[in-house]
């Protein structure tokens, strides 16, 4: 607890995609979320938050965007980047809304992004964000892994 950084928060990216607003569409079409336009039709991950988006809770999940630029792609099956798993997990990410319910980025079990209404079951990856002061030593794999330590 004392290596984690709580006054950074996480980014929510409640931010609407271009030409989508709650109060522009009509109630027949989807509502679709920045970082659905920015992943599923631009294939162009962002990691910038707006100050609203930001949510101050010490754990958070990880986003679409940090899972693009770790090695997920929207549509497309990867095996072989860190955050792959060979499991379901939610992402923070909304994706858009429809007349059947919301849905949420998630990495799907064949190491994809993709999205599915959060009435779904899905496993969750808790992410902190560590002090600046503390530093990393290890390369992270299962014979050398990372291991946190106090400033140097």
């Amino acid at each position: 607890a004392e290596y984690i950084d709580t006054s950074v928060g996480f980014c929510s990216d409640r931010n609407m995609a271009s030409g989508s607003s709650w109060s522009s569409q009509p109630s027949s079409s989807n509502i679709y979320y920045a970082a659905y336009g920015r992943l599923y039709t631009n294939k162009n991950p962002n990691l910038s938050c707006t100050n609203s988006d930001i949510i101050m809770e010490p754990v958070g999940l990880i986003t679409a965007d940090e899972v693009a630029y770790a090695g997920g792609v929207y549509g497309s099956r990867n095996a072989s980047y860190y955050l792959y798993n060979g499991q379901d997990y939610w992402t923070m990410s909304p994706s858009y809304f429809s007349g059947t319910g919301a849905y949420i980025l998630y990495v799907s079990s064949n190491g994809n992004l993709s999205d599915y209404r959060v009435s779904y079951t899905r496993g969750v990856r808790p992410v902190i964000n560590l002090s600046a002061s503390v530093t990393v030593t290890g390369s992270g794999t299962t014979t050398d892994p990372y291991v946190v330590e106090g400033a140097a």
